[in-house]
């Protein structure tokens, strides 16, 4: 998996458009978390193991006359295996009711170069503290509050700890 600034991007645009047409067939109705550490702090890349993790959310309109939607999940757990960019999906065990939304778009991303940071930090070509910086994308998709933030935080408490953390 090359991570060069041109590259990484459509890189990682092409793992999650291969994730979303596995899980649904290109269907609507699945919300991709942004890729996020599969622990942190990273540990060193192991043949097979998974090094990230995509978490896909269901979106489903409600009967309401307004325009919102119900997220459950995470309903699958989706684990890349750095460099290769394989990945294997599972059930989540405890995927329920995360809330509402009241708009059809995906909502806030972490953004492209935070994403991009986190790759090169589980890639082992930067180191967490020479990427805080880039990878504050992910604390500012968290501020904004969305039903995903909110649960994506819960479940990577280790992760949003250390972004939270003033670097030296």
């Amino acid at each position: 998996m090359t991570t060069d600034a041109s590259a990484g991007k459509n890189v990682l645009a092409s793992l999650k458009q291969r994730v979303r047409d596995s899980l649904s067939g290109g269907l609507p109705g699945i919300e991709l978390s942004p890729l996020l550490p599969a622990a942190w702090p990273p540990q060193p890349a192991s043949a097979g193991a998974a090094g990230a993790e995509i978490l896909a959310y269901q979106s489903q309109a409600l009967p309401s006359g307004i325009v919102a939607y119900r997220i459950t999940g995470p309903k699958s757990i989706v684990s890349i295996v750095l460099p290769a960019g394989t990945f294997s999906i599972r059930a989540a065990k405890d995927g329920k009711s995360c809330g509402t939304k009241r708009d059809a778009g995906p909502g806030p991303d972490a953004g492209d170069s935070a994403e991009q940071a986190l790759l090169d930090v589980l890639l082992g070509k930067r180191t967490p503290e020479a990427a805080r910086k880039d990878l504050d994308g992910y604390s500012q998709w968290v501020s904004q509050g969305s039903v995903i933030a909110k649960d994506v935080k819960r479940r990577k408490t280790a992760f949003f700890t250390w972004l939270a953390m003033k670097g030296d």
